[in-house]
């Protein structure tokens, strides 16, 4: 998954890295600075792009065909896997 953020209103994008499916959008009406998943450890922080407020929109609302994008075209960084566990 890559995650997606306009810091400055709020929108948050989340784009399935391999099929580039948009799988989920929500816009917090709010500065988002991280992003925390909770695992049975406690939370731990997520990786996200911070995207200028008018690239997002216009990547999500403008570049689709109906308005609405569903599906990126971008090529995507691949993920890594932490070499180090910690404890």
């Amino acid at each position: 998954m890559a995650h997606f953020v306009s810091n400055g209103d709020g929108l948050v994008v989340t784009v399935d890295s391999e099929s580039g499916d948009v799988q989920w959008i929500q816009n917090y009406n709010s500065p988002v600075v991280a992003m925390y998943i909770w695992q049975r450890e406690g939370l731990r922080k997520v990786p996200l792009t911070n995207v200028a407020v008018e690239t997002l929109r216009y990547l999500t609302f403008m570049s689709g065909e109906v308005g609405r994008i569903t599906q990126w075209k971008y090529p995507f960084p691949k993920e890594k896997k932490p070499k180090n566990k910690l404890m």
